[in-house]
């Protein structure tokens, strides 16, 4: 009779699976806690912004110290430059400036949640005119979802970028790298990643 797992092996043998089993479950763990921490940091209570904002580039401002990115738009990069009657133009400064004047009035901004870049997704109304529909309307933004028509109508009529050629800015910052590992820290990284593999399939942010 066997009077111990000893003399066949079989308590090696549950103690390996027993330490597996830890690892699994520690692991499961770690990575439920990463994915419940990276949803709570975009799924911040909504705010609201009322007042003056600076406008950083051609969709993104800057209110109460806050980095807000208009919804549904995308516009030139400050650096990228875009082609009409044969010259090129600062396409991306321009929006900036086009951005300017329409904020400058003051904006009401409604947020949603946090990109995976720390800014607030927001969409913001100076008067009764909604700050990213005009300016895909002024031809200095494309549409990311929300104005097709738009764009459409600011394509038909030539009007900014539409006037001659232009590199989409996302396909702009791509090709230029403009991004890399190294410009951020561990934890961001993380954060970047995993919302990343979380809205796989959607469309992603621009940036």
């Amino acid at each position: 009779l066997v009077e111990s797992c000893e003399q066949v092996g079989f308590c090696a043998i549950e103690r390996r699976w027993y330490r597996k089993a830890v690892r699994f479950v520690s692991a499961g763990a770690v990575l439920i806690a990463m994915f419940l921490a990276v949803a709570w940091l975009e799924t911040r209570s909504a705010q609201s912004f009322e007042g003056r904002a600076t406008a950083v580039d051609g969709d993104s401002l800057i209110m109460g110290g806050e980095r807000l990115r208009l919804e549904g738009i995308d516009a030139p990069e400050m650096d990228q430059t875009c082609t009409r009657g044969g010259a090129e133009w600062n396409c991306g400064r321009d929006a900036r400036a086009a951005l300017r004047r329409l904020v400058r009035p003051g904006v009401t901004c409604e947020t949603s949640r946090v990109d995976r870049y720390d800014r607030w997704l927001a969409r913001c109304r100076a008067g009764e005119d909604d700050v990213a529909q005009k300016m895909v309307l002024l031809g200095l933004a494309v549409d990311y979802g929300r104005f097709e028509a738009e764009a459409l109508d600011a394509q038909k009529r030539g009007v900014g970028i539409w006037a001659g050629d232009f590199e989409h800015p996302q396909d702009w910052r791509r090709s230029r790298s403009l991004e890399t590992r190294s410009d951020v820290g561990a934890w961001e990284t993380l954060r970047r990643w995993m919302s990343g593999v979380r809205h796989n399939g959607s469309g992603g942010e621009n940036r």
